[in-house]
């Protein structure tokens, strides 16, 4: 007697989900996540924003100050080096003479006793945002070099000489304002430098 194992008396019983009421999200609190989200995304943009700004503005001002600080040490190098026994010309009867001080084509010239320009006449000249110099200024009028980096425009330059009496040192005191030539963000960066100079001879 063969038994059928492909009937069973069981039915079949459909198996429904209902669908609870509580389940899922409304559109409230949907516009209420991302309005959230988006305040908070905004806020991480602006520090981001605002670091990368300081950071820039850091960056710019130190440039400045390096290429400020470079002229500087241009004519405190070669200023030290003058020669106080020595006259330039019948028209400057000290061993050094200003012009236009702290005016858009200041010059100032000495005589230099260093090794390999003895004797001759060094003048720093300021024109047009810029510090030129000339090594040779008596054989070479025309010869003005500017030493001023591309990435900052000078904005005043002032010669000052004090202690003239005699048999004292004479102390020169230089400013330099300078500020930044491509400014980032629209914000010019600038820097006032001061140094006071003592020429290496001593005035006897």
């Amino acid at each position: 007697m063969k038994k059928n194992i492909l009937k069973s008396n069981r039915p079949l019983k459909a198996i429904s989900h209902k669908l609870q009421a509580d389940e899922g999200y409304s559109l409230v609190e949907l516009l209420m996540a991302i309005g959230i989200f988006a305040i908070v995304i905004g806020i991480n943009t602006n520090i981001f924003i605002n670091t990368i700004k300081a950071q820039r503005k850091a960056v710019e001002i130190q440039n400045v100050t390096d290429s400020t600080r470079y002229v500087m040490e241009i004519m405190t190098r070669e200023i030290r080096t003058m020669d106080l026994t020595l006259t330039q010309s019948a028209t400057c009867s000290l061993a050094f003479c200003m012009k236009a001080n702290g005016d858009n084509g200041a010059e100032f010239s000495f005589v230099s006793g260093s090794e390999n320009r003895s004797g001759m006449v060094l003048k720093f000249s300021f024109l047009n945002n810029a510090v030129y110099f000339n090594d040779d200024a008596v054989n070479t009028p025309g010869g003005d070099m500017t030493i001023t980096p591309s990435n900052i425009k000078v904005t005043a330059v002032n010669f000052k000489v004090s202690n003239l009496s005699v048999y004292s040192q004479p102390r020169i005191t230089v400013t330099l304002k300078a500020e930044s030539a491509n400014p980032v963000f629209g914000q010019f960066e600038s820097i006032v430098l001061h140094s006071t100079i003592s020429p290496r001879q001593l005035n006897l």
